[in-house]
């Protein structure tokens, strides 16, 4: 996953977009998903086949909310790990003006506002007792 190295985001939107760089997608390395339903109230656990990974776009419903995931990484020595990293790191200093302003900051700043004008914590209690209020479909998932 070396080529997702200074990609911004969360693991969440990485899997919704199947965020990748550098030929590395991150849903080859995706074995499953929990995901909560939002239509259906309810939380799923998927395994990597069932769920359709193509160029940034994969078959995840707009109201899912990616809850946990697990990776499967392949074993490689820690200096070839570091090398495949120094590379990507290069080719994004080479072709993309890191130094200066651009719509990634845009985001950035929206992010930090969104932050400061909603207390996370709250709004994650918030919603989880919201979504599993009444829902006898929902399902305890034990990690």
């Amino acid at each position: 996953m070396e080529g997702l190295i200074g990609v911004p985001g969360t693991v969440g939107g990485a899997l919704r977009m199947n965020a990748g760089a550098y030929g590395i997608q991150i849903g080859s390395y995706v074995r499953e998903v929990k995901v909560y339903r939002a239509a259906e109230r309810k939380i799923e656990i998927l395994r990597g086949e069932q769920i359709s990974f193509e160029y940034r776009h994969t078959s995840f419903a707009p109201d899912d909310m990616m809850l946990a995931v697990k990776l499967e990484l392949p074993s490689k020595p820690y200096p070839e790990i570091l090398q495949g990293i120094r590379i990507c790191n290069e080719k994004r200093r080479s072709s993309q003006p890191l130094g200066q302003k651009s719509a990634g900051l845009h985001f950035q700043e929206s992010a930090r506002r969104i932050r400061r004008a909603h207390d996370r914590r709250t709004w994650t209690e918030r919603f989880f007792r919201m979504a599993m209020r009444g829902s006898a479909s929902a399902t305890r998932i034990s990690s």
